[in-house]
């Protein structure tokens, strides 16, 4: 799934939207950049609130992270919902781009730090996180999954 913010959190589209990569893949290519606002603890509470519900395709058994792209620096309390999240057992991953408060990634984001916090000079530069996040991403869930069964 994928919510864009600004002053008001959208969803995009849910987790139960597309099925294939290809997908996936084509609603990335023709999404639009919303400019604007950063209100990140809103956009923080819209995710837990209508993105990670079962009609939203939220399953229950499933791992739950969260990945906050953000450009800037939070107009209100990102640290309160980023608590409530990872109070909930959901894991957030903080990738700073351009004017991203490194500090405040830091308190959102979940520990380990050096697995979940990132911080590029440009949206261009996102790329070279692929292929570093993915293999932490997955290796996380593994580790989540293997520590409940």
């Amino acid at each position: 799934g994928l919510s864009q913010y600004s002053s008001d959190p959208h969803t995009e589209w849910d987790l139960n939207t597309y099925s294939t990569k290809e997908q996936v893949l084509e609603a990335m290519r023709n999404l639009r950049y919303k400019g604007g606002n950063t209100f990140t603890g809103l956009a923080l509470t819209h995710v837990l609130e209508q993105n990670l519900k079962p009609d939203a395709g939220a399953r229950l058994e499933a791992e739950k992270l969260v990945i906050l792209l953000t450009d800037g620096k939070s107009q209100d309390d990102a640290n309160l919902a980023a608590q409530t999240l990872k109070n909930l057992g959901i894991e957030i991953f903080a990738i700073g781009v351009k004017n991203a408060d490194e500090a405040e990634l830091k308190q959102v984001a979940s520990e380990p730090l050096e697995l979940t916090v990132y911080n590029v000079l440009d949206f261009p530069l996102l790329s070279s996180l692929v292929g570093k996040l993915t293999r932490v991403l997955c290796t996380r869930i593994k580790e989540k999954s293997n520590k409940e069964t």
